[in-house]
């Protein structure tokens, strides 16, 4: 039975050759897709579960109320944190934290590098986190200050095959650190990602007691593992205790702790502070939405054209009913033509997959692979929604076209009944699909272009970074460097535009009584004095560092307007303010007047606020030089610089970067989005115009006679084409009509959660409508034209 089912389902195939190839490419490519994207999704969801104890892994978050009484959630902690919960909870089996270094220059034999997945850790880390010690002792690794332990890339970076144990490594040109254990280097799909760790006694040595002993400070991540079988409910409801007996009476009604789930960080935290950028559970839910929808849309176009060419078959079912064929015969002959049509399809999309596989890993910046012994559950399933994909494709039109009864096919005037409302209901879905993949492209495009090109408060054009080779010798560099008529201003600071700023310190201000309620932090930023006049950023009041001035060196500072807005001053200049300098190898206060004021630029990205940020003059803690170039000569200037900069450090590497390079990193995850969802979306669109040009064929044919006697009482071929192309035009208007609010208010659910946003207007409305309007006449307009340009007495003769 099955193989004269096959054999008969190859036949029909076979004579149907331009409908078969519009279902199997549709099908292979919406499989395509969906093999791509369930190799993301799970890739996605496994973040953080290679560690063996990842379920009983959960990081601390201090939530801070503000003037309205609403939580802010902060993943940084206060230091002391991780002391008191082991003193206060026992029960837990170990607490760890990390203090994140990123931006750090690290050297050896006199060669820097920067390394941005550098942290502080504690000695425990290995009881809690799956870091495999491949040299050294996970016991006494990090025991004692100034240790280090590195990843297996990161030692082969520095010491290439030498025994890297014992050897020293140079931090921040300050800090000699020697290696005591090599770690294999970990999967890419953690939150955390790191290379280097550097012993949390160092942190001891050279943090000032601000840091150690101030609840109001933030600097570290703290992870606690809970016994078996403990909640962290359990946990949390002694907060407010904790809270009350370490941070003072009456701090728990603005202050709290939570625990989140360290598997659930990836993708369903993107706090201000996070260790590196996390994706978005949303993104999860619209890739597979758009793997669901354009599975359907090729599955809608099998069960269009099945149906639309059910006369074409009426005359074939009603003799084989005759012949004394039983319904289910007939059912499982259609069925077995739509899974074998799938399994084409599911061949054909397999090898899409893999050729598309490389630029897809591109995109994503993934290493996904379709390898079966590293993949067999995604392509078991794969193999499953194949097998779902036929059965469903052809469960309809099986059951349709079963149903004739054997009478009614041999009479002239069969028609197909409720078939055609069906069609045309789900012509409209695909309409609808594709309307709101087009509204969300557009919507996507406008949000990723706006990030990337909104004033940042500064003036963000021709800025380079380059890394300070030897802080001595700065000044001597900066004067070549100025020698220069096309480096217009040359400026220093402790950390990159654009990256991460200095753990939070806490503070002390004129006039200011630090609030239970509010975060006492302000970020710092250290300068040289020309820092801030080569960002051209403005000043709200007061002046700026100025080399006249002397005590501006010591003991001057100027603040950003969230600095003064948290502080709550309404004259600011002339106040003194406090905060932590580091200086000799350790943290020391720094007192002195506020002498200006700036209005807010943002140093981080556009997916968080304004950071409060004190600035200050230091001349032991600069490692970056910011210039700004005229615009003119770019690549001589760049090539001075290299020179000037080469001729200071004859052995290091020497690197830079633009400003407008660096924000479109930024934004990369919206970019790579962007893209994907473009590539989907058109060929969503793609896949939806196959099946109206397979439809308006069909229709167009079954016209023809029609068409032939219109043509020859005086019809033009515009309104032939008018004529063909009006059901399809009433279709489109509808699901436009029900799709467009739906878009919408998807679209600006996902708006909601930035910081800085577009507002949607009517641009994606008038997008989505002319494309939906072109890919329809292109399709069924050229089908309708082929129709009515044809010979009128060809036509009359068509059976």
């Amino acid at each position: 039975m099955f193989y004269s089912y096959l054999k008969v389902a190859l036949r029909n195939i076979s004579k149907q050759k331009f409908y078969s190839a519009i279902n199997i490419l549709g099908l292979a490519i919406g499989l395509a897709i969906c093999l791509l994207i369930m190799l993301f999704v799970k890739d996605e969801l496994s973040y953080d579960k290679h560690h063996t104890k990842a379920d009983r892994i959960y990081r601390t978050l201090m939530v801070w109320g503000n003037q309205n009484g609403q939580g802010q959630r902060h993943p940084i902690n206060p230091y002391r944190l991780q002391p008191a919960l082991k003193t206060d909870f026992p029960e837990l089996e170990q607490v760890v934290r990390f203090v994140a270094s990123p931006g750090s220059l690290v050297s050896y034999n006199e060669i820097d590098f920067q390394e941005d997945q550098m942290f502080l850790a504690d000695a425990e880390i290995f009881e809690v986190f799956d870091y495999e010690l491949i040299r050294g002792d996970e016991q006494t690794a990090l025991k004692e200050p100034f240790t280090a332990v590195l990843s297996e890339s990161i030692a082969e970076k520095y010491f290439g095959q030498e025994n890297p144990i014992g050897k020293s490594l140079i931090v921040d040109d300050q800090h000699n650190v020697q290696v005591t254990g090599i770690f294999k280097d970990p999967p890419t799909n953690t939150h955390l990602s790191a290379n280097i760790f550097i012993s949390m006694e160092t942190g001891k040595s050279v943090f000032n007691q601000l840091v150690l002993n101030n609840w109001g400070e933030g600097s570290s991540y703290t992870y606690l593992l809970l016994p078996e079988g403990m909640t962290a409910e359990h946990i949390e409801a002694r907060f407010p205790e904790f809270i009350e007996k370490n941070m003072g009476e009456g701090s728990s009604e603005g202050v709290g702790i939570e625990l989140q789930k360290m598997t659930d960080i990836h993708l369903h935290s993107n706090l201000p502070g996070e260790i590196q950028a996390n994706s978005d559970i949303r993104y999860i839910y619209i890739s597979s939405a758009i793997a669901i929808f354009i599975i359907l849309l090729a599955s809608i176009n099998y069960m269009n054209l099945a149906t639309a060419r059910s006369i074409k078959r009426a005359l074939e079912i009603g003799v084989r009913k005759t012949l004394g064929a039983p319904r289910s015969a007939l059912i499982g002959q259609f069925l077995s033509e739509s899974v074998l049509i799938a399994f084409f399809g599911l061949v054909v999309g397999f090898v899409l997959a893999l050729i598309a596989l490389p630029a897809f890993n591109g995109f994503m910046e993934k290493s996904l692979t379709l390898n079966p012994l590293v993949n067999p559950e995604v392509l078991l399933l794969f193999l499953g929604i194949t097998l779902l994909v036929g059965v469903i494709s052809g469960s309809y039109p099986a059951f349709y076209l079963s149903s004739f009864q054997a009478i009614g096919v041999f009479r002239e005037n069969f028609t197909q009944g409720v078939s055609g409302l069906l069609r045309r209901f789900l012509v409209i879905f695909q309409f609808a699909i594709s309307v709101i993949l087009i509204f969300a492209t557009v919507v996507v495009f406008k949000q990723w272009d706006f990030l990337k090109s909104k004033d940042l408060g500064m003036n963000q054009e021709n800025l380079i970074m380059v890394p300070i080779p030897d802080l001595d010798q700065y000044e001597a560099l900066k004067t070549q460097l100025k020698a220069n008529p096309d480096i217009l201003e040359v400026g220093a600071s402790n950390k990159q535009l654009t990256g991460r700023l200095s753990s939070n310190l806490g503070f002390k201000a004129e006039q200011y009584e630090p609030d239970p309620n509010g975060r006492n932090s302000i970020k710092i930023v250290t300068t040289d004095h020309d820092f801030l006049r080569t960002l051209e950023v403005d000043f709200a009041e007061g002046r700026n560092f100025s080399r006249e001035f002397v005590s501006d060196d010591t003991s001057a500072f100027v603040l950003n307007q969230a600095a003064v807005d948290l502080i709550g001053w309404e004259d600011p200049v002339g106040k003194w303010f406090e905060t932590s300098e580091f200086n000799a190898g350790s943290w020391v206060p720094r007192t002195g007047k506020v002498i200006g004021v700036i209005r807010d630029y943002n140093h981080e990205s556009l997916y968080n606020d304004v950071q409060p940020v004190a600035y200050y003059v230091s001349k032991t803690w600069l490692n970056w030089m910011t210039l700004r170039l005229s615009g003119n000569n770019i690549r001589e200037t760049l090539a001075d610089v290299k020179a000037k900069w080469v001729q200071f450090a004859p052995e290091e590497l020497y690197d830079f970067s633009f400003l407008d390079d660096r924000i479109d990193d930024m934004y990369r995850t919206e970019e790579r989005f962007f893209n994907i969802f473009t590539f989907f979306t058109l060929l969503a669109i793609f896949i939806a115009g196959m099946g109206i040009l397979g439809l308006s064929a069909f229709m167009a044919e079954q016209r023809t006679k029609e068409i032939g006697i219109r043509r020859v009482f005086g019809a033009t071929t515009g309104n032939l084409v008018l004529l063909l192309t009006r059901e399809f035009s009433k279709l489109l208007l509808i699901g436009f009509v029900i799709s467009a609010p739906i878009a919408y208010w998807l679209l600006e659910g996902w708006l909601q959660d930035f910081t800085y946003r577009i507002q949607i207007g009517w641009l994606p409305f008038a997008v989505a409508a002319l494309v939906a309007i072109f890919m329809t006449f292109l399709t069924s307009g050229f089908q309708s034209l082929r129709a009515a340009m044809g010979s009128p007495v060809e036509a009359l003769k068509y059976e």
